[in-house]
């Protein structure tokens, strides 16, 4: 199967100190047990929106990776989330160039530490080192983390699929979707800020949903979606 790389556009060359993720389980395991994620726990593939395809993928999904195509023309606005809740986000920065997948993955996982029983190690320390900071400094300071950047790194390294070249446009972009407090969160690092969706008991289901409405359904003739769930 033919796997995508994410977020490479045009960057300068400090950004690829960030090496362009790919979209391939193996590649996003690898990095998430290395930062402190339990072997019981993974990222498997969505082979599609219908619900017998949903009912396929591991339960219960902690949170929903979208990876959607570049050049999406049919779009949606969306506000920006500015209510109680607080769910755990942070900036892709400039300089994070082709970050996109460790970002998504890293908003999939700090915001249930806990829940997913996340070890001492690289992430957990990133987080509580981080709490105080504005969604900003979060990004600048996970930019300045060689030990994430090194994970980061190697992981991307494994993929199956060559790096693209540093000039090239691929433009892919990751996106979390997850569910805080009872409400679905979708959070891109290159939005000013979380995005709400709205009330939800199931991530799986409520993230596909929106993916469907936001990003599918205005955009027909896109091909190269790919999603993966953290269960």
């Amino acid at each position: 199967q033919h796997r995508v790389h994410g977020d490479l556009i045009h960057a300068t060359m400090s950004e690829f100190r960030w090496k362009a993720l790919e979209s391939n389980p193996d590649v996003l395991n690898a990095f998430a047990h290395s930062v402190g994620l339990p072997e019981t726990y993974c990222f498997s593939d969505v082979f599609g929106l219908d619900e017998d395809l949903l009912a396929m993928v591991p339960q219960p999904s902690h949170a929903v990776i979208l990876l959607r195509p570049g050049g999406l023309k049919g779009k949606i606005h969306r506000d920006v989330y500015t209510g109680p809740k607080n769910p755990w986000y942070m900036t892709q920065t400039d300089s994070l160039g082709n970050a996109c997948g460790t970002i998504a993955m890293v908003h999939a996982m700090a915001n249930h530490l806990d829940e997913l029983s996340i070890g001492e190690g690289a992430l957990r320390t990133f987080v509580k080192a981080s709490a105080a900071l504005n969604k900003d400094e979060r990004g600048a300071a996970f930019d300045a983390d060689e030990g994430v950047r090194t994970l980061h790194n190697a992981c991307a390294a494994e993929g199956q699929t060559e790096q693209p070249e540093d000039e090239e446009d691929v433009a892919a972009h990751f996106i979390c979707f997850t569910c805080v407090d009872g409400e679905l969160f979708e959070l891109d690092g290159r939005m000013p800020g979380p995005i709400s969706h709205g009330p939800c008991d199931d991530t799986l289901r409520g993230a596909a949903a929106a993916i469907r409405k936001y990003f599918m359904e205005p955009n027909p003739d896109a091909v190269n979606f790919v999603m993966l769930s953290l269960g």
